[in-house]
């Protein structure tokens, strides 16, 4: 018995050690912050829990500031940017480093199990080539500390043909991992990445440089072709981005974002400048994305899309895997509203646009999001007041279906105050949706 015990003591510490020495484990970073350096008028600031400093002006509908300091997150363990003269200084309450900074900073938190507070300061330039990463910390000690940024690791590790940092950087585990790559020809591919490995002994990062493979450079570039289709077709180049997604597939037969935006333009051209064909190949594409990547929700949301004239039913079925892989895509919610519409289920399409309207993150998220481009109109869509007007209107449609007059009034007049001079508001009450809110009105007094 007493080996027993003994034996089971030894496991039970071999467990607890293995998970000290494992136990660090980061979570994807989440933007909370930014800052924008205007030359003409001053600093703009964004989504900061804090600001003092001197004021200059408005900018649209927010102040933009000379000399500030801000902070994101409480007060102990949230990241400060002071701005009083060049260069500007982020870190904790007490500690602060200089920042080389040129036109934008992403301030992103980087959450792990062990609450230590994490940051990343992203500073971008006009240039891909200028982007520079900052990763600020509290130690447990409660001393603030710059545990590296990449102008030094590119001084002690000199890019082989060397081009540009990546803006976006990824974690898995323990290890922030931040690619770097090459610019030729205007195409821009990963060739390795900067792995920055938690240590918990050292309570530090190390670093390590790793050089793709063939394979993974030619997988980076079809990455690249399809971010250039993106650029083309929001440009209304869609012939050119589509070459682009052909590129991106000869290089990358397994590339799911790929086909997913080759049917996007498919279909939308089918309608247009393409033929019935084309809408064939472009369900053949997304079938396609989804054998290659069964958990994506773009690709479910797409397919829903596609099929919520012709088969709501399916598209429903789509659109709700779409949700439940990603509970706040919000243009599911919305194509899901269009399917409700189509079924005649007013009730529930007034509820998924009223979810995405009164969602907190619906300013910052929604407009930032993948595909809203997916629609046809870019120039149209990418305004945030044309589409919230838009949504407005949809709404009020479907209350009106519903026959709930006032409250579709309500929501065109709420369309109209954000976009004039758009006659297809109201557009069930035949131009009249303008006598339609003054009668409203008058009913009220």
């Amino acid at each position: 018995m007493k080996v027993e015990r003994f034996l089971a003591t030894v496991i039970l510490a071999v467990f607890f050690m293995a998970g000290n020495c494992f136990a660090m484990k980061f979570s994807q970073p989440i933007e909370i912050g930014r800052i924008f350096h205007t030359p003409s008028s001053g600093i703009i600031i964004r989504k900061a829990d804090a600001i003092s400093g001197n004021s200059n002006r408005t900018f649209q509908d927010e102040k933009t500031y000379d000399k500030f300091t801000a902070r994101w997150g409480d007060e102990v363990n949230g990241i400060y940017c002071h701005w009083d003269k060049y260069p500007p200084n982020f870190g904790g309450r007490n500690e602060f480093f200089p920042v080389q900074m040129m036109v934008d900073a992403s301030i992103q938190q980087i959450k792990n199990n062990e609450n230590m507070p994490l940051y990343m300061v992203v500073i971008t330039g006009s240039d891909i080539r200028n982007i520079i990463f900052y990763l600020i910390g509290k130690q447990q000690d409660g001393k603030w500390v710059k545990y590296f940024d990449t102008q030094t690791i590119k001084q002690n590790y000199p890019l082989t043909r060397m081009g540009y940092l990546n803006e976006k950087f990824s974690v898995r585990d323990d290890t922030i991992i931040i690619a770097y790559g090459q610019i030729q020809n205007m195409n821009q591919t990963s060739i390795g990445e900067f792995r920055f490995k938690w240590d918990e002994a050292a309570q530090w990062f190390s670093v390590e440089q790793v050089k793709y493979s063939e394979s993974q450079v030619a997988a980076s570039q079809a990455q690249s072709y399809v971010a250039q289709g993106e650029n083309l077709y929001k440009s209304g180049k869609h012939r050119e981005a589509l070459e682009k997604y052909n590129q991106a597939i000869n290089l990358n037969p397994n590339l799911a974002d790929a086909y997913i935006s080759r049917s996007v333009v498919l279909y939308v051209d089918s309608r247009t400048i393409g033929t019935p064909a084309d809408q064939v190949k472009a369900m053949n594409d997304i079938n396609r994305a989804l054998e290659l990547n069964p958990n994506s929700a773009r690709a479910y949301r797409w397919r829903a899309y596609m099929n919520k004239w012709k088969t709501p039913s399916s598209a429903l079925a789509d659109i709700n895997r779409a949700i439940k892989l990603d509970t706040q895509y919000l243009d599911a919610y919305e194509t899901r509203a269009q399917i409700y519409e189509e079924m005649k289920k007013y009730s529930l399409a007034i509820a998924d646009y009223t979810f995405i309207l009164e969602n907190p993150n619906f300013k910052n998220s929604y407009m930032q999001h993948y595909d809203f481009d997916m629609m046809g109109d870019w120039e149209w869509y990418s305004d945030w007041e044309q589409r919230t007007a838009a949504l407005y209107n949809k709404r009020g449609t479907a209350y009106y279906n519903n026959g709930e007059r006032d409250n579709a009034i309500d929501d065109f007049e709420r369309a109209l105050k954000l976009s004039p001079n758009n006659m297809w508001i109201g557009r069930v009450f035949q131009g009249n949706v303008q006598q339609e809110i003054a009668n409203k009105k008058k009913r009220s007094y």
